[in-house]
């Protein structure tokens, strides 16, 4: 697979996160793993939250998935998550919905590039 600088740095804002990090990239790559490996499961849990009109879990998955995507400075996911938020209490859920398919997206895009980015480490 090849990598695509550009999908990479429209997604992450790598300089911003390995500052924030002491630019230390093992810690950089182990919130990585962290990510993909939790992001599945969080997405999971608001998808149903969110079906269920369970306003606290839905609140906490995304929640929870900002903070994973704050850590690359993934700027699009953080405000589809904090939208998602933001309406996990206005019990609309057809808009909630639609906001979950945005985060999702965003979500998807932050680990496609992310893989990019620690193969181009290799």
């Amino acid at each position: 697979m090849t990598t695509n600088p550009v999908l990479i740095d429209s997604v992450l804002n790598v300089p911003a996160a390995l500052d924030r990090l002491g630019g230390d990239r093992q810690l950089f790559d182990d919130l990585a793993t962290f990510f993909q490996e939790d992001s599945p499961g969080l997405l999971a849990e608001l998808r149903d939250a969110i079906g269920n009109v369970d306003c606290l879990n839905s609140l906490r998955a995304a929640h929870s998935l900002k903070g994973l995507a704050a850590n690359f400075g993934a700027e699009r996911a953080v405000a589809a998550l904090q939208a998602v938020e933001s309406q996990s209490t206005a019990n609309n859920t057809a808009e909630l919905e639609g906001l979950f398919i945005a985060a999702e997206t965003e979500i998807a895009l932050v680990t496609a590039a992310l893989i990019q980015f620690r193969q181009r480490q290799k």
